[in-house]
């Protein structure tokens, strides 16, 4: 159970710093700096350079929040209260016969996911 929480706290880690990492989205066909911009693409270059802005800012927050709870002992030991209450709460969950079930049926379309990139991959390969 631990592992399960570990790794399913991992990949969330992982999903925020990839969405934060991500490189500044390009501006397509920026036009010369004497041509007029239309309407859309001031909106669209004012948008990506805000959400850059958002990206940014939200990795910022994350590491602040992660090296906070990293000095701080109060933090630290609230932390630590979370986690091990997310591990029973967890736990109780997926004693539940109705979350086995439907465990159960995401292992078997993980399985099915797995078997069709197989079948995929030893397929392309044949044909080379």
């Amino acid at each position: 159970m631990k592992r399960f929480l570990f790794t399913l706290a991992l990949f969330a880690i992982s999903f925020c710093l990839l969405n934060a990492s991500d490189p500044q989205v390009p501006a397509t066909n920026q036009p010369a700096k004497n041509q007029q911009l239309s309407d859309d693409e001031a909106f669209k270059l004012k948008i990506n350079g805000l959400i850059n802005q958002r990206r940014l800012l939200s990795m910022n927050i994350y590491q602040q929040r992660v090296e906070l709870i990293n000095t701080d002992s109060n933090l630290r030991i609230m932390h630590q209260a979370i986690i091990d209450l997310h591990e029973k709460m967890a736990k109780q969950l997926n004693d539940n016969p109705k979350i086995v079930s439907l465990i159960d049926k995401g292992k078997d379309i993980d399985k099915a996911i797995a078997q069709a990139i197989q079948d995929y991959q030893s397929k392309k390969g044949s044909s080379k």
